[in-house]
């Protein structure tokens, strides 16, 4: 798990993936989106942050080799 001072390295990334539960919380409270898109949009998200997970053990491992 990321220490603290690493999550504030990235602030940016945090807020976007805040931002993004965010507007999936909303739109299935206002049920804007079907059961399959919020489903297909929580494998997407899965997806990414696997993706954003591998690429910051890429650049702590980068950084601690320095």
């Amino acid at each position: 798990m990321a220490q603290p001072n690493e999550r504030r390295r990235h602030h940016h990334l945090r807020d976007l993936i805040d931002e993004m539960l965010a507007s999936i919380r909303t739109a299935t409270n206002r049920e804007l989106i079907s059961a399959d898109e919020r489903a297909d949009a929580e494998r997407q998200l899965s997806m990414i942050m696997t993706r954003v997970h591998e690429e910051a053990l890429k650049v702590s491992d980068a950084t601690l080799k320095r």
